[in-house]
């Protein structure tokens, strides 16, 4: 390792190169690759704990149950919410540990009745796509929540509004607060969305593949509410008074750089990925093949309108609504939402829809079109929600 005023090797290729190479296909991602570069301010922290993450997923992953998901695992889904808020790396390379386990040792799983008559690539079809829906779902616990916590979070202005000894504290209980919303969203989520896991395989979801998220919600909730206020007073005090300080920065700074330099993906590419994705990510709400058309034409419209190719009123839109502070607009965005959504769903529950999973379908999808709206992405923020560094 370098001495104290230098980063090392390999916590320049942790927070610099790694993040780069996934910039330009999954900018949410590499801001997730990113984000454990606060731990290098301590010697060997920063270097080591991807490399425990990587371990610990491949652990996890030998423990499953043969042909079992994650969320039959209490531990390993509570250790991601927790590690997602305290170390994005270090939740990435576990994710990537537990992936490589697990899509080598899926073909062994002894599958039952109609799926074994199946033709072999049908079977793989059916088994790979469900792992894929599953990570993806995973995805959205350790990269998409901790990344719109630290953006909400961080683009607050503490400083004009308590003392700088309360600000740490202050944005501590607001990530906490966040963190645990989220997660319990994200279980809320899981009991219909991890169906694909089970009806991909022609089998039926099993009481233990969705307790984890059904009934210990709480227990995930505050254990990641904890670990994300301890980490911004860590953060905090990491920023002033750890022996590598300068490090952090300038790894920092490094990033940034190369983040500026990196091509983004054209704005049509970006459309199609999002649509594809959440297609994929809302499978385990489909009745019939006709939902996920409706979805992905949704999920198309609405990316478009959110990378600005609706031209002048997304713009004129995005700048109005990039004024109010992010915190106001999540708060907003989850109030409207589920109001939106409570009004979809009682009205489709004892209609047409009645029966299936298409009024929580299409009350996510109203609920999701508010968040589109509230949190464009094609602008750059305005200065008063822009996200910023603990000093």
């Amino acid at each position: 390792m370098a001495d104290s005023g230098r980063a090392g090797s390999l916590e320049r290729f942790w927070y610099v190169t790694a993040p780069r190479w996934l910039q330009r296909p999954a900018p949410r991602a590499s801001e997730a690759a990113a984000d454990g570069v606060w731990t290098a301010a301590w010697p060997w922290v920063g270097a080591a704990a991807p490399v425990a993450g990587f371990l610990i997923g491949m652990l996890f992953a030998r423990g499953l149950p043969a042909g079992a998901p994650y969320t039959v695992s209490l531990p390993f889904v509570a250790m991601m919410a927790m590690l997602a808020v305290l170390h994005g790396t270090a939740a990435l390379a576990a994710m990537a540990g537990f992936t490589a386990v697990d899509l080598l040792t899926a073909w062994h799983v002894s599958f039952r009745g109609a799926f074994r008559e199946l033709p072999w690539i049908m079977q793989a079809v059916r088994l790979y796509g469900s792992l894929l829906v599953g990570y993806l779902l995973l995805s959205m616990l350790i990269v998409r929540a901790p990344v719109a916590v630290r953006r909400v979070v961080n683009g607050l202005p503490t400083a004009r509004v308590v003392t700088p000894h309360a600000a740490p504290a202050v944005r501590a209980v607001l990530s906490g607060l966040a963190s645990a919303v989220l997660v319990w969203i994200w279980c809320q989520a899981m009991i219909v969305l991890v169906r694909p896991a089970f009806t991909w395989l022609l089998d039926n979801p099993t009481v233990q593949a969705v307790r984890t998220v059904q009934a210990s919600w709480p227990l995930l909730a505050l254990l990641a509410a904890a670990a994300a206020a301890g980490r911004a007073l860590l953060e905090d005090r990491a920023a002033r008074r750890a022996p590598r300080a300068a490090v952090v920065r300038a790894l920092r700074a490094e990033r940034e750089a190369e983040t500026a330099r990196t091509v983004t993906t054209r704005p049509v590419v970006r459309v199609a990925i999002q649509a594809v994705m959440t297609t994929l990510l809302l499978a385990g709400a489909y009745s019939a093949p006709l939902d996920a058309v409706i979805v992905l034409l949704a999920t198309a419209l609405l990316a478009a309108w959110d990378q600005g190719l609706a031209g002048a009123p997304a713009a004129m839109w995005g700048r109005l609504v990039l004024r109010v502070p992010a915190i106001v607009r999540l708060g907003a965005a989850m109030a409207l939402g589920y109001w939106l959504a409570g009004i979809v769903v009682a009205r489709l529950w004892y209609g047409w829809a009645s029966g299936t999973f298409r009024p929580v379908l299409f009350g996510g999808l109203a609920a999701m079109a508010v968040f589109y709206l509230l949190f464009p992405q094609s602008l750059p923020p305005a200065p008063e929600a822009a996200g910023r560094e603990p000093a």
